[in-house]
C-alpha cells in the first residue's frame, strides 16, 4: 500500500534526501536504515529520489551550486 504524499511526508522526504545525497554509500545506508525503519515505502521513495539525483541533472545542479558558492566566497556575488 502506497502512503499518501502529504505535505508533512514530502518535507520528511526532502529533509532525508538532502541529508543523504552527499554521504558515502555506507553512511547513506546507515542513515536510510535508521531513518526509515518501519516504513519501507519511505525508503523506496527516498532511494528513487537519490538514484535520480545521481544522474546528469544532479551533477549539473551540484556544479551550479559549487560555482555560486565560489563566486560568493570571492566576494563577487
Amino acid at each position: 500500500m502506497s502512503e499518501e504524499l502529504t505535505e508533512e511526508r514530502w518535507r520528511r522526504l526532502e529533509s532525508l534526501f538532502h541529508a543523504a545525497r552527499d554521504l558515502t554509500p555506507e553512511a547513506r545506508r546507515e542513515l536510510l536504515t535508521r531513518e526509515t525503519a518501519g516504513d519501507p515505502e519511505l525508503r523506496r521513495e527516498l532511494e528513487e529520489m537519490l538514484a535520480h539525483a545521481g544522474g546528469a541533472a544532479g551533477r549539473l545542479e551540484r556544479t551550479v551550486w559549487e560555482v555560486a558558492r565560489r563566486i560568493r566566497a570571492a566576494g563577487r556575488g
